[in-house]
């Protein structure tokens, strides 16, 4: 990069949430994605492993930014260490500068000491590619509903109660992998986000089971279930017991090693592809949850 393109800005990393230079972070994620990080506020789930990367002008506001986070990631039913990518933005006045891809080097040179493989989600793939990472194809689960066991006992989760609010706040902090082939366990302000950021996107507490499953319906009478949340993992018959429904077909957006219920794979088309730099070992269809896309 021309150093002429940075002669008027500041480079600085940050791993301090509160900092000013955290929120003038936050505020250029506002401004470019119109992401409002009061949830996490609210939560008190920011990301404690959050470390931004970042070009700052002299009035202090944040110019272009790339960061980084570990991710929980669980393959094959092992701890896998890995880093995310993510927070990638740059101003329109400060764009065609090669700011970001100045600043993707240095948190990938970050990455790269913490971890052996590095995660990210993203829209414009080719971007990443003169950075080693290629794209992997996920896959969502498609099948007959199983025969419901047990009883009715759902109960829907609101944002606007505290009660619940704290609820799902302790059983985020608590969980256990959705899947044993491929899942991500932990990121609880993203979940929060992505929760609350999905149209149609439900939350039902499932006491007797001692869950909280995110599902939504489709036309057709189709039930997607796209994440559950609790210290063990409880059947699909079980879960479409509790909610007392009769869906037409399911589908699991994740791997659904854990529901004793088999779905046939169908390749997930979705705006932001999974994209991997390092080994990624893992040699069956899965997908990890929609609600921990970070």
């Amino acid at each position: 990069m021309d150093e002429a393109a940075t002669a008027a800005l500041v480079y600085r990393e940050n791993n301090e949430n509160g900092s000013p230079t955290f929120q003038a972070v936050m505020d250029l994620l506002a401004d470019t994605f119109d992401l409002n990080i009061e949830p996490l506020k609210t939560f008190d789930l920011f990301e404690p492993t959050y470390r931004s990367f970042s070009y700052f002008t002299e009035n202090r506001t944040c110019a272009a930014n790339v960061s980084a986070i570990d991710v929980p990631l669980f393959l094959s039913g092992n701890p896998v260490k890995a880093t995310g990518i993510q927070s990638v933005a740059t101003r329109p006045s400060y764009r065609h500068r090669g700011l970001s891809r100045d600043l993707l080097a240095r948190a990938l040179a970050w990455c790269d000491k913490q971890s052996d493989l590095v995660l990210l989600h993203t829209s414009i793939p080719d971007f990443y590619l003169p950075f080693g990472f290629s794209i992997v194809q996920e896959h969502f689960f498609v099948g007959k509903p199983p025969e419901a066991v047990g009883e009715a006992c759902a109960h829907e989760l609101s944002w606007e109660s505290q009660k619940d609010r704290a609820l799902l706040r302790q059983m985020l902090l608590s969980r256990t992998p959705a899947s044993s082939v491929a899942s991500i366990c932990g990121l609880s302000g993203m979940f929060i986000l992505n929760a609350m950021g999905t149209e149609g996107l439900c939350l039902y507490h499932l006491p007797a089971l001692q869950v909280v499953v995110a599902v939504k319906n489709k036309e057709g009478g189709t039930l997607c279930l796209l994440d559950i949340i609790g210290q063990k993992i409880p059947t699909l018959a079980q879960i479409v017991g509790a909610l007392d429904c009769a869906p037409s077909s399911i589908e699991a957006h994740f791997s659904p090693d854990l529901l004793d219920w088999t779905g046939t794979k169908a390749p997930c088309q979705k705006k932001n592809v999974l994209m991997i730099r390092g080994e990624f070992d893992i040699d069956r269809p899965f997908m990890l949850q929609p609600t921990l896309a970070f």
